[in-house]
């Protein structure tokens, strides 16, 4: 019998394997918890055995996955191994790419940037944060020569600008530990009647603003609102200044701040904040067909082990 597995798949299981926690792995992969359940249990059925066992706080491998778990380690360092003799016969690519990125992708730009320099070692990535207001006059103007931003937001591009969907982070709900609501796993917008919104800074994200505007409207109220932020360290120190609350995407980073708490929005319509990448089509910096035609492989091995 042939197994039908992919070197996708296969580091999906490890990652998995190593962390010990499905959910958490998904949030690496930057893919949804349902979609990597059904990958992994696609493997045990080709293999025709479990690999995992689940416990009360996570999953551990049984004996077969432990076998199956050496076994895919041996053949990812090879394959690495051989990826990089592969690699050596290419033309050396060299020269410098500009990137600018917001808070919410730095996790996303990380892990692309990480991967585009071990396959290109000779190129230079300079990385830029800021605010996305300026991303689009400068990518414009060919000041820039990439963006990864909030998809909205990329809707006001010009002519000349394109994008393409690289992934996404859940829309939740920012509080301060302090605040009552910090020890609710979900909460209802309707139930957010009387507190203080951090809102994005309209200049930066009037697609934001908007949406959660229209959404408390929807809920039967107008939102109180305390402030306005530009950046992510703007909306943390406003939330526990102002013992507000906030619209936004689930970054992973923030996670261990002790001071905020994520919980869940049951009924917010937009589930995720989709984040883009954006380049100019009269670009002249040959990296930047370099970068996206890495990045567009990138994504179509991650649809195909989605898919699997």
């Amino acid at each position: 019998m042939k197994l039908d597995l992919n070197i996708n798949a296969l580091q999906n299981f490890v990652i998995t394997a190593d962390m010990g926690n499905i959910t958490n792995a998904a949030e690496r992969l930057y893919m949804t918890q349902p979609t990597l359940s059904r990958q992994l249990a696609g493997i045990e059925d080709m293999l025709g055995t479990k690999l995992f066992e689940r416990r009360k706080y996570g999953i551990a491998l049984t004996p077969e996955g432990e076998a199956f778990y050496d076994q895919c380690r041996k053949l990812l360092k090879a394959y690495g191994e051989f990826e990089s003799y592969a690699l050596s016969f290419r033309h050396i690519i060299s020269g410098s790419l500009t990137i600018a990125y917001q808070k919410a992708s730095e996790d996303m730009m990380m892990f692309l940037n990480s991967d585009f320099l071990r396959t290109y070692p000779n190129v230079n990535i300079e990385n830029q944060r800021q605010a996305s207001a300026n991303f689009l006059n400068l990518l414009d103007r060919n000041d820039l020569d990439l963006a990864i931003m909030y998809g909205f937001e990329a809707e006001q591009y010009s002519h000349n600008l394109r994008s393409i969907r690289i992934g996404e982070l859940p829309n939740v709900l920012m509080v301060s530990d302090q605040n009552p609501l910090a020890k609710r796993k979900e909460v209802r917008m309707e139930e957010l009647v009387n507190e203080r919104f951090i809102l994005p800074s309209k200049g930066n994200s009037p697609k934001r603003v908007d949406q959660i505007t229209a959404t408390c409207r929807a809920a039967g109220f107008m939102p109180q609102v305390a402030a306005s932020a530009v950046d992510i360290i703007d909306f943390v120190m406003d939330v526990i200044r102002y013992d507000g609350v906030a619209v936004m995407p689930k970054i992973p980073s923030l996670e261990t701040n002790s001071q905020i708490r994520f919980i869940e929005l049951a009924d917010y319509p937009e589930k995720s904040y989709p984040i883009h990448l954006i380049w100019n089509t009269t670009n002249s910096n040959p990296l930047v067909q370099t970068y996206l035609s890495f990045v567009e492989k990138y994504l179509h091995n991650s649809r195909f082990a989605e898919e699997s």
